[in-house]
Formats: structure tokens, C-alpha cells, sequence
């Protein structure tokens, strides 16, 4: 009955010449080495077929183009992808992704008698024009066009070829999102959940064109859109006037760094706060995070973390700082490193501990570098960064964030401004796509009622606190730390279709799409009620 099911879609989805025989279907179930992936849905109490991914050894299938010629045939490591087919009516309803991602972990887990895997590739053919949309799946999970077939469907149609590992596609380890569900934790890499406006506009006027196919290597070459956000970027900190780009979160610190180096030539040792979190892919700056808040090991220099004024008090917290300042020696102190808002903890620097750390650099002449990651984009509801609200009062001597895509930002005072010519020149000092995406969202930013969302988000999470789950943060942006109820209250968000991001700390990172945030507050808050 199952067989006759899947042979009844593949009649109403596919032309004859992409009809797969019975024979080569069953394989799929048959074949000692065959992958079936069935989909099912119950409709009125009856178990209906919604779709399914089926695919066998490369080597069972000498008599299809593609497969005839593959340069992989009789290694025996491969499989090929028969068909991947969804009922019409679930059409773009993220079921094809579902069954793709099910196909190639199923192909990856299998194995030989030898406990060696059975297959290291995927291949398949995608109709270019009746299939684009699997075509770009199969990209995003890894594949590459091996060769492109003329005639490929019963001396019609043209196809393409692809190839896939099965190792190392890292989107396989990860959960496929719902149809419906919200990720809480995505707001600092994607802060809206549909594009601007403006940016879609840009789109289909070709604005974008450039950008997207030509990797333009900024330190060469600069676009009129490149001009536009950089100058729109520099004029959100206008007292600090200087701006120097990077390629992205651990760039920015390390940049900033080398700056700091040269002016201070005696500098060794950055100073930054328990709990903080810059970045752990480069030295630098998993030296400057905390190594409670990531899994990517210890501190490679040897940079100290004082306690945070938000756990032992703000007076604590500047002597703490003052004593590492005297026991590395002023002068060796390139700078402190402060988060307006800590991205994996949530605690905030108050207006009054940010005038005491002016004191601090007053008295000692140690540099102050506020990271404003978690705050930027209006996010704080202060403007467009926590510290704007501060500018009469207090000016860093440089501001450094990442804007969620492959750029990051360096804003500077004059005086530590390095002018000559190359030299903080990266090798693409970011990317040209996610400086014009930064440009549109923080001009759509600047008009989001951040302050009325976040005061929904208070309420939203108030119950939490009679729970035993401390809150921590500023406007849209929080961290839940629930202690040994974080598996709990993470499965209770789950069950909501509301996926959050779990730190190595324990903390569930809460960050609403600035563009729905009621929206995303409203089932939110209906988890958190539900939640014992």
C-alpha cells in the first residue's frame, strides 16, 4: 500500500520522463543499503503519505545519466538520491528540508561490518527550472555541480549534477526549524525576521546584485553602497570619529587590540570582566572572553577578569580593576574591555559604575573599549547603542561591535586613530553585503518602539522570577539564567515552537526580532505562564 502511495504522488507531481520507476523506488527499502525516508500525517483520524526520500548505492543505478558517468562509480561510497518528493499541498512548508536533512544523516550513520561508513557522498540530479528551489537546499547542505546534463529526461530537459559530503555539513547536527516557530536566540545574527523594507527594494532594483555575486575585497576597492554605510556606521558615534572595519566578531577585537598596541608599545594584558564573551575563535579574543561562557577552551594570553560590578558592587568592582592595574603596571594595561550589556550573562554597566570607570581612566590613563554587541541596533532601547544615552557625560576611547554577518566595527577617538596608510588594512576588512544589510536594518531600527517592546518583554518574564530563574539584561536583549531548571524551562519554550540559544554557562539567550518583537513576546509570555 505504501509503494502504491508514493508511485500515486510521483503521478500527480512529475512529468513522465522525472517518474521513477517502481523497481527503483523499492530498492530504497529493499537494498541492504538503501535510505527510505517516509513522512506521514493524520488527516480526520486516516494516516496519510505527505512525502518522502528515497536513495540507493551510486553503483545500483548504472542505466540513469548522471550516474552512467559519475568519476565516484565503483568506489562504493556513495549514494545516489532517487527521489525527494512532497505532497503538493505541504508544499513550501519546510517538509522537503526536513526529509533532505533525514536523507543525508541517515546515508552519513550508516555503516559497514567493519564499523567504517558506508557512504562519504551524496549525489543526485536537480531539473534546472522545475527544481531550483532543492537545487539551492542541496547548496546550502554542502552540494557542489559535478557536471551539467543536456537532455537529461528523456532527451529533454537539461539537469545538473551535484555532489555531496556527508561529513563536516554542520546543518545536519542542527535542529530544522518548525513551520511557525521562533528562534529567540537568532536576534543578534538576523534582528529582523523579514528584511526592511528598503533593503527588499533595494533588491529588486539590483542594488544588491553586486554585492551578493562579487566579493568586492573593501581594502581595494570601494562601492557608492560601501560609502553610504560606512558614513551612515561612523555618524552613530559622532565624538568618536574615526571608524575602521573588520571581517567579522573576533576580528573587531583583535583589531581593536593592535590599535591599542600601537600607541601603547609597553602594553601586555587586556583587562575585561568575569562572564564576558567577545568572541573564542582567535587568541586575542578568547583571552579577552571568559572561558565560563563558550567551549572553546582556556585563555590563550594571560589576561585577567575582575569580578562584574552587577555580582560584587560597583565599588568592588573599580578597586578589583585598580589592583590589576597596579599589579601588571599602568603602562602595561593596553586597555579594559567593557560590555554595555554581556551577551552570555546579561549583566548591565550602570550609568554610575561608567562614570566611576571614567575616574578610573582619569587616575591610571588606561584606555576604556565598550563592546556594544548585544546593545546595538537600538536594541537597549538608549539609542542606537546603551552608551548613546551617556555621550554629555562620558565618551570611550573606542567602541567596537559585530553587526551579525561577516562585519564588524571599530569606532575611534582621534588620538588613537592610526592614520598611515595599510596599516590596519585586513584582508577584506568585512563584506560588502553585510555592510548595505547593516545600513538598511539600523535605519529601520531607529523607528522600532524598542522601549514599549521592552517593557512587554518585563512583563512577559516577570513570573520567571517567583520560579527561581534570575533575568539579566536591557531592552530586547536577556538572559535567562535558570540554574538546573534550564533543561526545563528550554524543553517548556520548545514545546511552544520557541527555540532559545543555551550558553556554555547555562544561560538561554533572549533576543526578539526587533521587526516582531509583540508578536514574539505574546507567545513568549504564554510559555512562561504554562511553565511549572
Amino acid at each position: 500500500m505504501l509503494m502504491q502511495r508514493i508511485l500515486d504522488i510521483e503521478n500527480r507531481i512529475y512529468e513522465p520522463a522525472r517518474r521513477d520507476p517502481e523497481a527503483r523506488l523499492r530498492a530504497g527499502f529493499e537494498h541492504e543499503d538503501g535510505v527510505a525516508i517516509v513522512a506521514e500525517r493524520t488527516i480526520d483520524g486516516e494516516t496519510v503519505l505527505a512525502g518522502y526520500a528515497i536513495g540507493v548505492p551510486l553503483e545500483r543505478v548504472p542505466e540513469i545519466v548522471g550516474p552512467d558517468r559519475d568519476p565516484a562509480r565503483g568506489r562504493h561510497d556513495t549514494l545516489y538520491s532517487v527521489a525527494l518528493t512532497v505532497d503538493p499541498a505541504l508544499q513550501n512548508s519546510g517538509l522537503g528540508r526536513r526529509l533532505k536533512h533525514a536523507q543525508l544523516r541517515a546515508a552519513r550513520d550508516k555503516k559497514r561490518t567493519d564499523g567504517t561508513p558506508r557512504y562519504r557522498f551524496c549525489v543526485g540530479r536537480n531539473r534546472v527550472g522545475a527544481a531550483d528551489a532543492m537545487s539551492r537546499l542541496n547548496d546550502e547542505l554542502g552540494a557542489h555541480t559535478i557536471f551539467t546534463l543536456e537532455n537529461a529526461y528523456d532527451e529533454e530537459g537539461t539537469a545538473r549534477y551535484y555532489r555531496q559530503p556527508l561529513g563536516g555539513v554542520a546543518a545536519l547536527d542542527s535542529p530544522v526549524r518548525e513551520p511557525g516557530e521562533i528562534d529567540l536566540g537568532a536576534g543578534l545574527v538576523s534582528p529582523f525576521s523579514v528584511p526592511p523594507t528598503s533593503l527588499v527594494e533595494a533588491e529588486k532594483g539590483g542594488l544588491v546584485a553586486g554585492a551578493a555575486i562579487d566579493k568586492i575585497t573593501i581594502c581595494n576597492y570601494v562601492t557608492p553602497a560601501i560609502a553610504r554605510a560606512t558614513e551612515w556606521a561612523a555618524s552613530l558615534v559622532p565624538d568618536l570619529p574615526h571608524l575602521f572595519l573588520t571581517s567579522g566578531r573576533d576580528e573587531t577585537i583583535d583589531k581593536s587590540v593592535r590599535m591599542l598596541r600601537w600607541h601603547r608599545k609597553t602594553g601586555r594584558v587586556v583587562l575585561s570582566f568575569e562572564g564576558a564573551y567577545v568572541g573564542h575563535t582567535t587568541a586575542c579574543a578568547r583571552s579577552v572572553s571568559c572561558p565560563s561562557t563558550h567551549r572553546g577552551g582556556p585563555t590563550h594570553f594571560d589576561f585577567p577578569h575582575v569580578p562584574h560590578p552587577q555580582d560584587v558592587g560597583e565599588s568592588a568592582s573599580i578597586e578589583a580593576l585598580r589592583a590589576a592595574i597596579a599589579d601588571a603596571g599602568k603602562d602595561a594595561v593596553l586597555g579594559i574591555y567593557a560590555e554595555m550589556v554581556q551577551e552570555r550573562t546579561g549583566r548591565v554597566l550602570t550609568d554610575s559604575f561608567v562614570a566611576a570607570l571614567d575616574a578610573l581612566r582619569s587616575e591610571t590613563g588606561v584606555p576604556i573599549v565598550l563592546v556594544e554587541t548585544a546593545s546595538a541596533y537600538y536594541r537597549s532601547g538608549r539609542g542606537a547603542f546603551a552608551s548613546s544615552a551617556l555621550r554629555r557625560t562620558f565618551v570611550p576611547d573606542a567602541l567596537v561591535w559585530w553587526t551579525g554577518g561577516q562585519q564588524g566595527f571599530v569606532h575611534v577617538a582621534s588620538k588613537l586613530y592610526v592614520g598611515t596608510p595599510l596599516t590596519f588594512v585586513s584582508t577584506w576588512d568585512g563584506d560588502e553585503l553585510s555592510l548595505l544589510q547593516a545600513h538598511h536594518q539600523l535605519r529601520a531600527a531607529r523607528s522600532i518602539d524598542v522601549a514599549g517592546s521592552a517593557a512587554e518583554l518585563d512583563r512577559a518574564l516577570a513570573p520567571l522570577g517567583e520560579r527561581g530563574v534570575r533575568v539579566h539584561g536591557a531592552g530586547l536583549y536577556r538572559v535567562l539564567m535558570a540554574g538546573e531548571k534550564a533543561d526545563g524551562l528550554s524543553a517548556a519554550l520548545s514545546g511552544h515552537g520557541l527555540r532559545t540559544t543555551r550558553f556554555a554557562n547555562g544561560g538561554l539567550q533572549i533576543a526578539p526580532s526587533l521587526d516582531r518583537a509583540s508578536r514574539e513576546i505574546e507567545a513568549l509570555g504564554r510559555a512562561v505562564a504554562g511553565w511549572r
